[in-house]
């Protein structure tokens, strides 16, 4: 993928929330957080940036298939689904 194609201009600036967790888990996460002296939502990102280092591979394979499918570049895709202009799951 040629990221200097990805257009991010519109993008919104919003921190993601996480979904709800059970209470064992978010004092796990609480305590961790604690432990290694580091905020909550610190650890948050450090784990949403461990998941996307693992899992780039793959999603970028589903980004270029669906791009394919619509007649796409993959940049332009990823930058419509970056800006919300097209939403997967309403097809």
């Amino acid at each position: 993928m040629d990221w200097d194609k990805v257009d991010l201009a519109g993008v919104k600036a919003a921190s993601p929330k996480t979904g709800k967790l059970s209470p064992l888990d978010l004092a796990k996460l609480i305590v961790a957080s604690k432990l290694i002296r580091k905020s909550v939502m610190a650890c948050i990102q450090t784990a949403v940036l461990v998941y996307l280092q693992r899992n780039w591979e793959e999603s970028e394979r589903r980004l270029s298939f669906e791009a394919k499918e619509r007649g796409m570049s993959s940049e332009d895709l990823f930058s419509a689904l970056a800006k919300g202009e097209i939403d997967l799951g309403d097809e």
